[in-house]
């Protein structure tokens, strides 16, 4: 027995899988196409995904075959090269550990603070004494938009 679809459900299943029925999931497939046929307003939803999924097929061209075989042919080379880095390669020094570890602690506490203290420097600066106010107008003169 097929479970039940919802309009919500069947919007998202086919805004994710597109108007073919060919690609919409095994498990979901009969519930669709059940839901299809007996609510109208999907046939709107399908005319809808399926102008973008030709859109998206005019839009992105599939790679040639020979373009696939050369990135896999890579790809193979290129992780086989790392399976054999990985056997010849050393694990990472506890002491390059202990020094980004103590390079990031001073550094997240100077943003940390940052954070905490920025609507109070504003104030002193614009004296404006609304903290809202403060970090709107740190936001729109300092940060990038």
């Amino acid at each position: 027995m097929t479970k039940r679809m919802t309009s919500d459900e069947f919007s998202l299943l086919v805004g994710t899988y597109g108007a073919h029925p060919e690609r919409w999931p095994d498990e979901h497939r009969a519930a669709m196409q059940s839901f299809l046929q007996s609510h109208q307003p999907a046939l709107a939803t399908i005319s809808r995904e399926g102008k973008l999924d030709e859109w998206l097929d005019r839009r992105f061209n599939p790679a040639s075959d020979s373009l696939q075989a050369r990135l896999m042919a890579d790809m193979q080379s290129q992780l086989s090269s790392l399976d054999t880095n990985r056997t010849t390669s050393q694990p990472v020094p506890l002491s390059t550990r202990r020094t980004f570890i103590s390079a990031a602690v001073p550094l997240a506490a100077c943003f940390l603070a940052g954070i905490i203290f920025a609507p109070d420097a504003l104030d002193l600066i614009f004296g404006r004494p609304d903290i809202l106010a403060s970090i709107d107008l740190f936001a729109d003169e300092f940060l990038l938009n």
